[in-house]
């Protein structure tokens, strides 16, 4: 799909689901402390996906990777116009790795005629998405396994 310097970024392959499932794991658990408290994270990410669990929860799903020399720097998908999974590997935050799995995100957004997108985003996600325009529509508060913990119903109009 795309280059940029040392990332490739490209559609799922089944041998990256063990990646993307640690990916997922470590992002949770370590890389959002700032926003969410141990039990909250605990909630999130019980225990790590093995790569069958991680390839049946984005059945169905449009899902594009960011590789580089470590292996899975990132991950996105996208199910309809709903954009499902955005996961950076904590090390890349900053260098524009998100950005790039974005732009094949609304590129595959708009080719399958989506005029918006939405998702429930992450304090960590709803800054990145508000950059890019994304309107915040509600702080959705909920239980999960009797701890409380939130996220943003959020969404964007695509521009032509």
């Amino acid at each position: 799909m795309s280059v940029n310097s040392d990332v490739t970024i490209r559609p799922l392959r089944e041998d990256d689901a063990a990646g993307c499932a640690q990916l997922f794991f470590d992002v949770v658990r370590e890389g959002t402390g700032a926003f969410y408290d141990e039990d909250q994270r605990r909630v999130w990410a019980p225990t790590k996906w093995t790569p069958e669990a991680f390839l049946q929860k984005v059945a169905g799903q449009f899902v594009v990777v960011a590789e580089d020399a470590r292996g899975i720097a990132g991950f996105m998908t996208l199910r309809g116009d709903y954009l499902d999974f955005a996961y950076v590997r904590t090390d890349r935050l900053g260098q524009g790795v998100a950005g790039e799995l974005y732009n094949a995100i609304v590129e595959e957004a708009r080719r399958t005629g989506q005029g918006t997108l939405r998702s429930d985003a992450s304090e960590l996600a709803k800054r990145f998405f508000a950059k890019r325009g994304w309107t915040t529509h509600a702080r959705r508060d909920f239980e999960r396994h009797g701890v409380m913990i939130h996220n943003y119903a959020m969404s964007v109009t695509l521009a032509d």
